[in-house]
């Protein structure tokens, strides 16, 4: 099913074309705005994402086409129940529907509209070409979204539009949102490794610690020598279903912030749909599976995803240290510029050299008296206190 929508940005009339299923997008259109420079909006990757989640997710692919132009610009959008402090959806959506549930919902939760993906962390909302002035599509693309808004209202519990999430060299750009009535915020960093192009094997990226980290490491690799690891194929991930569900589970029970519940049909389907984009590597100790580590790779970056872990020997084995490890010498071997660990865990992640990074969201509520209540709840969101580690003998730049 899709239906048409006319926004207008300021200047330029765009016509909003709307899909409620990857299937039914035009894909000469859409890959004409995406190329191939993001993974996380790449056809493939909606349509194995699509085919997984059935926790009552709803997508909206958007395309803004203009008369002269063509199609200009696309964005992804999804639909998610938020259930409160209880949610397993995204970290600064479950603080954010926490602080104003009270305003807007009752106990049960409330169903809310996000432009991105509630399921990574980054730019994966929205992309224009380079036909139309950034304020004219921005424009557009918020006009469209709000009439996207109106026109779902009736399976829509609360009218908040969530934006999400966009990286510090984004700012002088998407700050125009402002404009719209979006307010924005910044919710827990990213944790990000720039990978030294002196680094071509593991021993340089050990050498270039300092003593105290370097040993810290070893002590990591000394305790998790029992481990076996061992990538997984599409198949092998499902043969492995129980699992790998119960070890994800028992991470995102123990998580307060998590980036979106899946399960190993989802993994099975990112494997079978993006082959060596996608990476799930199983830890086995003897024969039995002990933990998993996932990761997307795309343009120069590694961006780590979910993990699952049989927390009893965690310590023992010293497993989360050993991903993060194992993380750093894939980064370097398949020759990538940046590995990005996300959000949680930020320390032991800076112990591993990694830098927060701040990301900025923007919400907006279609009441005008509403959208003033959220002011000062935004205000109070920050993101978390903790020790950072520089590891390197040379802080790199």
């Amino acid at each position: 099913m899709n239906f048409s929508l006319l926004c207008r940005s300021r200047s330029t009339d765009l016509n909003l074309s709307v899909f409620t299923t990857v299937k039914e997008l035009d894909a000469e259109k859409w890959n004409r705005v995406i190329g191939n420079e993001n993974l996380y909006l790449s056809i493939p990757y909606l349509e194995a994402l699509e085919l997984a989640v059935d926790d009552g997710t709803e997508f909206r692919y958007l395309l803004l086409d203009h008369e002269q132009h063509g199609t200009v610009g696309v964005a992804s959008v999804q639909i998610v129940k938020f259930r409160g402090s209880n949610s397993k959806t995204h970290d600064e959506l479950c603080f954010l529907t926490r602080k104003i549930k009270d305003l807007f919902a009752g106990p049960d939760g409330f169903r809310v509209m996000t432009c991105g993906n509630v399921f990574s962390c980054g730019e994966n909302g929205f992309a224009f070409t380079d036909d139309l002035p950034p304020e004219e599509m921005l424009a557009g693309l918020s006009d469209g979204l709000a009439q996207l808004q109106k026109t779902e209202k009736a399976s829509l519990d609360s009218s908040l539009l969530l934006l999400k999430e966009f990286w510090p060299g984004s700012r002088n750009i998407t700050d125009l949102f402002k404009n719209y009535k979006f307010r924005d915020f910044s919710a827990d960093v990213n944790m990000v490794l720039n990978i030294h192009p002196s680094w071509n094997s593991m021993e340089d990226y050990l050498g270039s610690m300092q003593a105290k980290f370097r040993t810290k490491a070893n002590a990591a690799f000394k305790r998790s020598a029992g481990l076996t690891v061992r990538s997984l194929t599409a198949d092998e991930i499902l043969d492995f279903s129980t699992d790998i569900d119960r070890l994800y589970l028992d991470v995102v029970k123990k998580s307060p912030y998590t980036f979106g519940t899946l399960n190993a049909k989802a993994f099975s389907n990112f494997k079978k749909y993006l082959g060596d984009h996608f990476i799930l590597n199983a830890y086995f100790l003897e024969e039995q599976l002990v933990a998993f580590s996932s990761a997307f790779a795309f343009n120069g970056i590694l961006d780590a995803n979910y993990v699952g872990i049989e927390y009893e020997l965690n310590q023992q084995y010293a497993i989360y240290p050993r991903m993060l490890y194992d993380f750093v010498e894939l980064a370097i071997r398949m020759g990538s510029k940046e590995l990005r660990l996300g959000r949680t865990a930020e320390e032991i992640k800076s112990s591993i050299g990694a830098v927060p990074v701040d990301m900025r969201l923007y919400v907006r509520h279609e009441n005008s008296l509403s959208n003033k209540l959220i002011k000062p709840i935004i205000k109070s969101i920050t993101p978390s206190d903790f020790e950072l580690r520089k590891p390197f003998k040379v802080q790199f730049g």
